[in-house]
C-alpha cells in the first residue's frame, strides 16, 4: 500500500471515529442543486423597487469597519485572555453570530451569509449598548450545511452531526470560561441548517452549565416547523414584507451593498435576469436587478431594533 493510500485510509478511520460511525460516507460538497424553494430567510426580505438602468455605488453604512471588512473587528477576537476573563466575571452575555460560506450567485462573495451576521449583530450590539446593556460579541462561525447551494463551487458544508459536535465544543469553551448567557444570531435560511443550530442550543442547555437562546423571528419560527417556544428561543417580531427573494435576489443584494459595495458587482446584478425557478444554472433564485440600498438600509434599521428588543426583553427576564 502507497503511503498515499495508506494516507486517505487513516483519515477515513479518523472521519468514523470522530462521528462515532464505523462507516463514513463522505457526502459533504456532493449535492446537487435543487429546484425545491429553500426557506427565505426574513433578511433576505426587504421592500425594494425596480432598480433604475444604471445605480450609483453606495457608501457603506457607518458601521462597516473603515479599515476593511474584518469579521474579527469588535469580536472577542480583538480582545485578550483577561479581557475576556473579566467580561465573563461580570456576567456580560454573549452575542454569536452563525452563518455559512455559501455561493450567492455571479455577483456577490462566497462570504455574504458571514459578512451580514457579523453587521448585524454589530449593530445589535450598539442598539443594546445605547440602552445601557454590555454585550460581546464573538468572531462569526462560518462552517455549516448548505443542501441547496452544495454542488456550487464554494459552498463548503458539513454533515449535521459535524455542526452538532463543533457548536457543542464551542459552547462548552464559554461554559468553561464562566460565561452564563449566550444568544445565538442565524441569518442562514437553510432548513436543516436551522434545525440543527436549534438541536445544538438545547444539546448545551442541557449538558453544560450555559442559559444558550436561540434568536428565531416569527417567520423563522413557521418556517422551521415550530408550533410553540420554549426557554431555548428568543422570539423576535419581523418588519413588514413587501418584497421577498429567495437567495442573492435584489433584497439580499441590497442588504450587503449597504455594507460592501465595494464587494459586489453591482453593474453585473443590474444586468441579471430574474430567475424565480430554482437557483440553477447562476447560483440565485430572484431578481438581482430590483436591489434598492436606501430600502434595504430602512429595513436592516428596524430588523435590528427589533433584535435588541427580543436580546433586551430576554435579559430583563
Amino acid at each position: 500500500m502507497t503511503s498515499a493510500k495508506r494516507a486517505i485510509l487513516s483519515r477515513r478511520r479518523f472521519l468514523a471515529w470522530l462521528t462515532g460511525s464505523s462507516a463514513v460516507t463522505l457526502t459533504a460538497c456532493t449535492t446537487t442543486p435543487t429546484l425545491t424553494p429553500a426557506a427565505t430567510s426574513p433578511v433576505a426580505a426587504t421592500a425594494t423597487v425596480s432598480a433604475p438602468t444604471v445605480q450609483p455605488t453606495p457608501t457603506p453604512l457607518a458601521s462597516a469597519p473603515a479599515s476593511g471588512y474584518s469579521i474579527f473587528q469588535d469580536t472577542m477576537a480583538d480582545l485578550t485572555w483577561p479581557e475576556i476573563e473579566q467580561a465573563a466575571k461580570d456576567n456580560t452575555p454573549v452575542l454569536f453570530p452563525i452563518a455559512v460560506i455559501e455561493e450567492h450567485g455571479p455577483h456577490l462573495p462566497l462570504g455574504t451569509d458571514t459578512y451580514l451576521t457579523y453587521q448585524f449583530a454589530q449593530l445589535a450590539k450598539q442598539e443594546l449598548e445605547g440602552r445601557g446593556h454590555s454585550i460581546l460579541v464573538m468572531p462569526p462561525y462560518y462552517w455549516g450545511i448548505n443542501v441547496s447551494t452544495g454542488s456550487f463551487p464554494g459552498s463548503f458544508t458539513m454533515q449535521p452531526e459535524t455542526l452538532r459536535a463543533v457548536l457543542h465544543d464551542i459552547f462548552q469553551c464559554l461554559s468553561n470560561w464562566k460565561f452564563k448567557r449566550v444568544f445565538t444570531l442565524n441569518l442562514h435560511g437553510d432548513y436543516i441548517h436551522g434545525r440543527t443550530l436549534l438541536e445544538a442550543v438545547q444539546a448545551a442547555r442541557n449538558d453544560l452549565d450555559l442559559d444558550v437562546r436561540n434568536i428565531l423571528d416569527r417567520y423563522s419560527l413557521r418556517r422551521l416547523g415550530l408550533t410553540e417556544t420554549g426557554p431555548y428561543l428568543v422570539i423576535q417580531d419581523v418588519p413588514p414584507i413587501d418584497y421577498a427573494d429567495t437567495h442573492a435576489g435584489g433584497s439580499e443584494t441590497g442588504q450587503f451593498a449597504a455594507f460592501y459595495p465595494h464587494l459586489a458587482n453591482l453593474d453585473l446584478a443590474q444586468q441579471l435576469p430574474p430567475q424565480n425557478d430554482g437557483f440553477t444554472p447562476r447560483g440565485y433564485w430572484g431578481e438581482p436587478s430590483r436591489y434598492d440600498v436606501e430600502a434595504s438600509r430602512r429595513f436592516i434599521a428596524t430588523y435590528v431594533r427589533l433584535t435588541a428588543d427580543a436580546i433586551a426583553g430576554a435579559l430583563k427576564g
